[in-house]
């Protein structure tokens, strides 16, 4: 009975040590919001990983805007075998279950979130007059192009535009077109004519 006591008390005090430290550390090879975007070649990873969403964003037919808009119009017919469920009902404005059209939602919404965490990080970021503009430019064309294939096909959604957690909120599409807008019209004034950053992934 001693010796049961003993271990028991030595694993008491080695938990309570353990659960008293802390384990907070610096992680030097995953990015984050604390660490990252910090250098001129930061920004262009983060740019490119917008922009790399694109690809997500029309990996297939059934993930492009272009799709549903000509199966929901009279310029094409769904037409496919009886299996086509998702092609069928597009062309017909018909539900083939509840998350027919998820990943196009998803998706879009990855890339807005990465255009607002970028947009976020320029205002803090001393950077030459030039590559800055650039930079937010691009990102907020970028957020405003997934923006109106999410409005042209909901018409209401949720609408962000910083990168801070709090609750997204429906808008209005008022609201949603005005942001459109907005970004569009900032990345025409700001954007140089030509660009003349050489910032490159890797430099």
């Amino acid at each position: 009975m001693k010796q049961i006591g003993y271990y028991i008390g030595a694993a008491a005090i080695a938990l309570g040590a353990f659960t008293s430290c802390t384990l907070d550390a610096e992680n030097y090879t995953e990015k984050s919001t604390q660490n990252f975007p910090k250098t001129k070649n930061d920004i262009a990873q983060g740019l490119a990983g917008i922009y790399q969403n694109l690809n997500k964003a029309t990996a297939t037919p059934q993930t492009t805007f272009l799709f549903y808009s000509h199966l929901a119009s009279d310029e094409v017919l769904g037409g496919g075998g009886p299996n086509d469920k998702l092609m069928q009902a597009m062309d017909l404005l018909m539900n083939f279950g509840t998350d027919m059209t998820n990943e196009f939602f998803i998706q879009r919404y990855i890339g807005i979130n990465r255009a607002n965490s970028l947009l976020d990080a320029l205002k803090n970021m001393q950077l030459n007059a030039t590559e800055k503009a650039q930079a937010d430019g691009e990102a907020r064309f970028l957020r405003a192009y997934y923006y109106y294939e999410l409005a042209s096909m909901y018409g209401r959604i949720p609408l962000t535009i910083t990168s801070e957690a709090a609750k997204p909120v429906q808008a209005t599409p008022a609201q949603i077109w005005g942001q459109i807008l907005l970004d569009l019209k900032t990345a025409i004034d700001e954007m140089p004519a030509q660009n003349t950053s050489t910032t490159r992934i890797g430099t």
